[in-house]
């Protein structure tokens, strides 16, 4: 806890700053909602950010894993999380039954994968892009040297967004084919140069 805490304090109302897209519309209806109901703003911020900041943890130790400054790789997890569409991937992990203990670890498992792989994706990128580059440029330059499990990822999501309801099934072939995406991308040239 006293190797987090810090990182909390110092970055926690900087999270939604660094949310993109879908995640920061998300963001910014749950603040809505609270201050609607009654809630400070600042109470209503933290509130809405809560799931956000538990990425911080994991952030947390790809930096300190890869060496590289905090700063700049959450910018760069959370730019991923958008391009990847994990937000509609967690809100339908989120809607599967509930009907017993074993759909309840299902979802957690699920979940928990989830965050593994993009906190994986993240490492790639970092190790085999420059950190000087944006971070969508640093995740651009990584898909192109990736493009065939980039294809066969983009597929599989797009399938997914597409269906009214997603059951286990169709959300483990998500998680496994981000997991082929980040196992093929550390065997890639680039990945190769990188380390050299």
């Amino acid at each position: 806890v006293a190797r987090f805490a810090p990182i909390v304090r110092d970055y926690a109302d900087k999270v939604p700053v660094a949310l993109m897209g879908s995640e920061a519309k998300r963001w910014s209806d749950l603040r809505d909602r609270f201050m609607a109901a009654g809630a400070p703003a600042n109470l209503a911020e933290t509130a809405a950010g809560v799931i956000d900041t538990f990425s911080l943890l994991d952030i947390r130790e790809i930096a300190g894993r890869s060496g590289e400054d905090f700063a700049s790789v959450l910018p760069l997890y959370f730019t991923i999380s958008e391009r990847y569409d994990v937000d509609q991937l967690l809100l339908r992990i989120t809607a599967l039954p509930r009907g017993d203990r074993w759909a309840a670890l299902a979802r957690q498992a699920l979940r928990s994968d989830l965050y593994a792989v993009i906190a994986a994706l993240t490492a790639r990128v970092i190790r085999s892009t420059n950190p000087v580059m944006d971070p969508l440029a640093r995740i651009e330059a990584w898909e192109g040297a990736h493009q065939a499990g980039l294809g066969r990822a983009r597929s599989t999501l797009e399938e997914i967004s597409r269906q009214e309801d997603t059951d286990l099934a169709s959300l483990s072939v998500a998680l496994r084919v981000l997991r082929n995406l980040v196992a093929q991308g550390g065997t890639s040239n680039a990945d190769r140069s990188a380390d050299s």
